[in-house]
């Protein structure tokens, strides 16, 4: 290999690496320069409120850096804002990479001054541009980037062979013990603080407490149960200054009731065919029978008004 081959190669490798180093060193650099943040939120139509409002709201930052935000406004058009948070009083800091989310409840009312304003209108404008504005520590802020939320929800819409199973979970206190959980056992320990044994099916077979078992029998009602637990308190064998049984089943039984009361249903998973073209098909029909359902309705809701108008 000639020298002058070799030093073509030194220096094409040389302008590579230096190439490399400066987009490394551009993207280290746009990452902890600036703002940027992606959004999402939601329009909520309720019966617990007449307007429309904004019922959740997601924040990320895509940056090496962290944001102060001091309020988060919905503009519709130019010039028109509706505030969804005010953290005046306490900035929220989105922390690098961070993410915020939060929901909200129902609104009574908007308002400009002492005058009420409605909404339902203006949030249904389609052709009216809507945006995120934030208020930063280094200004206004615009929300040009959209969160990609995914929701299998849409899929419903689209076809109603979609089907989304929820999770429900009895807590007490904040923690959930399964739907095998006969009883909650409460104890004031010593020195006073709470804790909180769950009881199942079979727990008379192992060692639940240290010292005792539990039979069958003292698991068969919630009073037999606290009894039973009682006599070992008064005894020494269970050192408490307190105890009370919760009856989780009946807990159960009163929460879940209409679960309970209904048929069980069960599915299986779909084939490609049945869901995307029998589920397309379906679905169409559905929507063009709620149409033709809705249309009927306005026709006689419409003929019973022009009954009512004075003649």
């Amino acid at each position: 290999m000639s020298q002058e081959v070799a030093l073509l190669i030194v220096s094409a490798v040389t302008l590579i690496v230096a190439i490399v180093a400066a987009v490394y060193a551009f993207r280290a650099y746009n990452l902890k320069s600036g703002i940027r943040v992606r959004g999402l939120y939601s329009l909520v139509s309720s019966i617990a409120a007449e307007d429309r409002y904004v019922g959740s709201l997601t924040l990320e930052n895509l940056k090496d850096r962290a944001v102060v935000i001091f309020q988060v406004f919905l503009e519709i058009g130019h010039g028109c804002y509706i505030e969804i948070d005010d953290f005046e009083n306490e900035p929220l800091v989105l922390e690098p990479f961070g993410a915020f989310k939060r929901t909200y409840d129902p609104i009574d009312l908007y308002s400009i001054n002492v005058r009420r304003i409605r909404t339902n209108d203006l949030l249904r404008e389609s052709g009216a541009r809507q945006r995120l504005v934030l208020s930063t520590s280094r200004g206004r802020y615009n929300v040009a980037h959209h969160i990609d939320h995914w929701d299998p929800v849409i899929d419903f819409f689209r076809n109603h062979l979609t089907a989304i199973l929820r999770p429900h979970r009895l807590t007490h206190e904040g923690k959930a013990y399964g739907s095998g959980a006969k009883y909650l056992v409460q104890l004031v320990i010593g020195s006073g603080k709470e804790v909180s044994i769950p009881i199942y099916e079979r727990d008379y077979q192992i060692q639940k407490f240290t010292g005792f078992r539990l039979t069958p029998e003292s698991l068969a009602t919630k009073d037999a149960l606290e009894t039973f637990l009682l006599e070992r308190a008064v005894g020494g064998e269970l050192p408490c200054r307190d105890l009370r049984v919760l009856d989780l089943l009946e807990r159960r039984q009163e929460v879940y009731k209409d679960y309970f009361d209904r048929e069980e249903v069960k599915i299986s998973p779909r084939g490609w065919l049945n869901y995307h073209l029998l589920g397309w098909l379906l679905t169409r029909l559905e929507n063009l029978r709620l149409r033709r359902i809705n249309r009927r309705n306005r026709r006689r809701h419409g003929e019973a008004l022009q009954d009512d108008s004075p003649a």
